[in-house]
């Protein structure tokens, strides 16, 4: 059997990590790019409705308490909150940082995590956007 000797074995692009600033390449910060872009577009609501925001919460609820994860849910439409809960071990920042993202999501129309990894692309920050 021969050897292919020489040839570059293809490694696959690590996934981007949002919670790493630096040390990533480009590529992969435009890949989930894309996919956050592509995923914006096909799941989209016909209808959301206070219902669906309690279903959808609740939802939350399970998988944190599930993983025990020290979250805050907040679902909101405009200014008008629909859901809000801290899960155990969530704290006061938690929820302020829930609704800073909330401001920034209703200022841009698209999630604030989008926001941030087009400004990090630009080798920006979120806080640096008009």
């Amino acid at each position: 059997m021969a050897e292919n000797i020489g040839a570059a074995s293809a490694q696959p692009e690590p996934d981007y990590d949002p919670g790493i600033p630096h040390g990533q390449s480009e590529a992969s910060l435009r890949t989930l790019i894309a996919r956050m872009e592509q995923e914006m577009a096909e799941l989209q609501f016909e209808r959301f409705a206070a219902a669906d925001a309690l279903a959808l919460g609740l939802l939350l609820v399970e998988l944190g308490t599930e993983r025990s994860l020290p979250i805050a849910i907040d679902i909101s439409r405009d200014e008008h909150e629909l859901f809000h809960v801290s899960l155990a071990g969530a704290t006061a920042d938690n929820g302020i940082w829930a609704r800073a993202k909330s401001r920034t999501a209703a200022r841009y129309a698209e999630p604030s995590l989008l926001v941030g990894l087009r400004a990090r692309l630009q080798g920006q920050r979120m806080e640096d956007n008009p």
